[in-house]
């Protein structure tokens, strides 16, 4: 009986969805199919459909399809895999939310669908009722939830914002179990630019758009033009920038270019390029990281290692820069005299607005001219798809700043700081939406996952400035500690390792620190200020908001952890902060090593700091010559900053360093003293106006990292070892000298 009515259910679905696909391909539009019931409903549903066109190219986002994977054209994909699908096509898209909605994956995989296709262009949402929803217990929780907590801690307040949202949109079509099928959205003008596309194609071939063309037509300018005027490629995502970075490649690898290098995010992200650079090269050798034809390639080379093994290429392609941090991209720029970049404005890759912000300036000063070209047609959809128009509303992909005009008049004493309520937050769309653009704007890989982290995370604060009634600066709070003594003394011997407690963790396991697990502090997780606003003192307003609320609660420290420049550093050190750590290894995500700082609150976190700090400085001097010494000079110097106790040296010490400093006795076994000194002095701000920087470099890289004497003359520009020894013999006579005269030393006792 069940088996008859689901077979009849299953019937009238399809052929009430009819008329929708046929719209769909008519007007090249994608829409949203919302199947609100009981999984097992659901499931009848899509094999139905998965039966009555099995060769249709479906992506399915979950666990198990309900057909096997003989019977139809489906890719599964597990949902903690489905970024992976960025670049990818298929004609019909399923995500099933029993399995978790995890909001990067539902961003990143709607741009795989397309539209056009006989039955295609639609993508289905399985998910319970729309009003039980947000009392489901979501698998993505566990990923959401942090010691003490559990699921139940976890907010609703994104999954109910998600289901206002997918009520309120018109052409959202939601079915719900139990209830009549739904009206279908009311048709659309038919697209008439697909029209004029289709009438031109032979004009644009192997290009899909005016603006495809035109790109393409600047990305091969760079190779045939003056050296640096780079191309900036910016659209949103579908508008088909990747293809045209491929197009291009594939033509000037055909004009007798031999080389082309394209770089990214990761190998997965650039595969968009490879697939048409490979439709333009008949007979090419396609390889995973390496596309070969005739005696010419076009090869992927990651980021990081361009840089360090120093790549040469006839011409770079960066594909996904927004989702690059900034500074890679201008050591990029200043390496390569031939470049093309490629960014996704709104989208799941990175932040494009933050790319634009930070990048322009790099471009206009280290550039000749650079050229930008927007790609504003979609070419695997059409202009106002309601699938994309959905995402970016519900994702806030798209939001921005407050306005500018509003902040020339600013005084940083009419600014209101305070902490938001996140019931009333996600009730405010407007303060929503300017918080996070503001996110947005300030890190180059705001996602939207940061999203539902911001309204449910159970351990989350909000902190806010505004300036009339406009937010202009944010911080996002994260309690960690408060473990119980057994727990701290599992955490640091590696035992457990609890979810979200970053610097508790990390001030025990990689400091010995086990006390740090017991105190309670809150981690600074983003802090953004207005571009219009900075070096205005507003973060550092919101810092001491931030102190004095964790007075407030008790709490013993702050802290923070953050992809390290000096002058990143040397801000928080403005703040208060000490470091603390510097991760041995780069961040897969960032490039950077992470630094680490914290500040006292309590009288026992303040017992914590000084610990961190004098474990830190009694480590790190040894990793520089060995794990950390290639790290940069100018975020040595920065890092270490920071008061500590007066310098102790013996009368040896005394003896090698006079004599050292006269030219009586030769670095090698003067080494000893001079180390001693070296890194007490980099701590001292007041000595380090001795000297120029580039002294101080040397002093760094040679004392502290021992390398060798002619790549430190090779890099300074100095005439060989003798120069450079003159240069550290001036500077370690000049601080000794300072020590002396500030009486930060003793008189050596008479040496025997």
């Amino acid at each position: 009986m069940q088996a008859a009515r689901d077979k009849t259910a299953a019937a009238a679905f399809l052929n009430w969805l009819a008329p929708l696909q046929d719209a769909a391909r008519a007007q090249r539009h994608r829409y949203l199919v919302v199947l609100g019931g009981a999984r097992p409903w659901s499931r009848v549903l899509m094999q139905a459909l998965l039966r009555e066109a099995p060769q249709l190219p479906t992506l399915w986002v979950g666990e198990a399809a309900p057909l096997p994977a003989t019977e139809h054209a489906v890719e599964l994909v597990a949902v903690s895999e489905a970024v992976r699908c960025i670049g990818q096509e298929t004609d019909r898209l399923i995500y099933d939310a029993w399995a978790g909605l995890d909001v990067d994956a539902f961003a990143a995989v709607t741009g795989t669908l397309r539209a056009g296709a006989a039955r295609g262009g639609l993508m289905f949402l399985l998910c319970p009722p729309l009003a039980d929803w947000p009392a489901w217990e979501d698998p993505e929780y566990a990923r959401i939830t942090v010691a003490p907590y559990g699921a139940a801690d976890v907010g609703r307040r994104f999954v109910r914002r998600l289901c206002t949202r997918l009520g309120e949109d018109r052409r959202v079509v939601l079915v719900q179990e139990g209830d009549p099928l739904p009206p279908l959205p009311a048709p659309e003008p038919a697209d008439t630019s697909a029209k004029r596309h289709e009438a031109d194609v032979t004009d644009l071939a192997p290009c899909c758009t005016a603006d495809q063309q035109r790109a393409v037509t600047a990305v091969m300018k760079v190779i045939r033009g003056q050296r640096r005027r780079p191309t900036v490629l910016v659209a949103d995502r579908g508008r088909g920038k990747s293809a045209a970075l491929g197009i291009a490649a594939a033509q000037l690898l055909r004009d007798g270019l031999d080389d082309v290098v394209v770089t990214g995010p990761s190998l997965d992200a650039v595969q968009a390029v490879f697939t048409h650079a490979a439709a333009g090269l008949p007979g090419a050798e396609r390889r995973r990281q390496a596309l070969h034809w005739q005696d010419c390639s076009l090869r992927f080379v990651a980021p990081d290692i361009f840089l360090r093994e120093q790549v040469r290429t006839g011409l770079l392609l960066v594909d996904e820069a927004a989702a690059i941090p900034t500074h890679i991209l201008v050591d990029l720029l200043a390496v390569s005299p031939r470049v093309a970049f490629a960014t996704t404005v709104h989208g799941y890759e990175g932040s494009g607005r933050g790319f634009a912000l930070r990048f322009r300036h790099a471009l206009d000063s280290m550039t000749r001219g650079w050229r930008e070209v927007r790609l504003e047609a979609p070419v695997r959809w059409a202009v106002d798809d309601p699938l994309e128009r959905f995402i970016f509303d519900t994702l806030l992909l798209a939001a921005e700043p407050c306005g500018d005009p509003q902040l020339d008049d600013f005084d940083p004493a009419a600014c209101r700081i305070e902490r938001l309520d996140r019931d009333a937050l996600v009730a405010d769309e407007t303060t929503l939406r300017s918080l996070f653009g503001l996110l947005i704007s300030a890190h180059y890989r705001t996602r939207p996952d940061d999203l539902r982290y911001l309204l449910d995370g159970p351990n989350i604060s909000v902190i806010v400035a505004q300036y009339c009634d406009k937010v202009v600066g944010t911080a996002l709070l994260a309690e960690e500690g408060g473990f119980s003594a057994e727990d701290a003394r599992r955490i640091s011997q590696g035992d457990i390792r609890p979810h979200g407690h970053l610097l508790p963790e990390t001030l025990s396991v990689h400091l010995g620190l086990e006390m740090a697990a017991m105190l309670r502090g809150y981690r600074i997780v983003r802090i953004a200020v207005h571009h219009r606003l900075r070096r205005r003192g507003v973060a550092a307003r919101i810092l001491e908001h931030v102190h004095r609320q964790a007075v407030d609660a008790g709490m013993d420290f702050l802290g923070a952890s953050f992809g390290a420049t000096p002058e990143l550093v040397r801000f928080w050190n403005a703040c208060g902060y000490s470091n603390v750590r510097a991760s041995l290894r780069r961040g897969g995500t960032t490039a950077l090593h992470s630094a680490l700082v914290l500040a006292p609150v309590s009288s026992t976190g303040n017992a914590l700091v000084q610990a961190a700090r004098t474990r830190f400085l009694d480590l790190f001097p040894h990793q520089l010559c060995d794990v950390l010494a290639h790290l940069e000079a100018p975020l040595v110097h920065a890092l270490l900053q920071g008061s500590v106790a007066p310098l102790a040296l013996t009368a040896t010490d005394h003896e090698m360093l006079k004599t050292y400093i006269a030219g009586q006795r030769l670095y090698d076994v003067s080494v000893a003293a001079i180390w001693r000194l070296a890194c007490h002095a980099l701590t001292r701000p007041e000595i380090q106006v001795l000297g120029t920087e580039q002294a101080w470099q040397v002093l760094i890289t040679r004392v502290l990292q021992k390398r060798d004497w002619q790549e430190i003359s090779k890099r300074h520009g100095l005439a060989g070892r003798r120069a450079v020894d003159t240069l550290l013999r001036e500077l370690i006579g000049a601080i000794y000298a300072e020590y002396w005269r500030r009486n930060l030393i003793s008189q050596a006792p008479e040496i025997e």
